[in-house]
């Protein structure tokens, strides 16, 4: 599994970039989880964060679009 760090400035803020990484991977199998975890992380953390899981891109984008929808 790997971990996607997601923030946000407060909880829209982190809900859209939920919604806005769901829709880059949605699609996308081959995409290098490993490599999208180590951007993520290096990004400045914002106020409002979450962690979304997962083995593979299509179990990473259900993760994401939960978030997005609020869950």
């Amino acid at each position: 599994p790997v971990p996607w760090l997601v923030s946000g400035r407060g909880d829209a803020g982190l809900r859209g970039q939920a919604a806005r990484l769901a829709e880059f991977v949605r699609g996308r199998e081959d995409v290098d989880v490993a490599g999208v975890a180590a951007t993520l992380a290096g990004r400045v953390a914002l106020q409002d964060r979450a962690v979304v899981v997962g083995g593979n891109a299509v179990d990473l984008a259900a993760g994401l679009e939960a978030l997005a929808g609020g869950g």
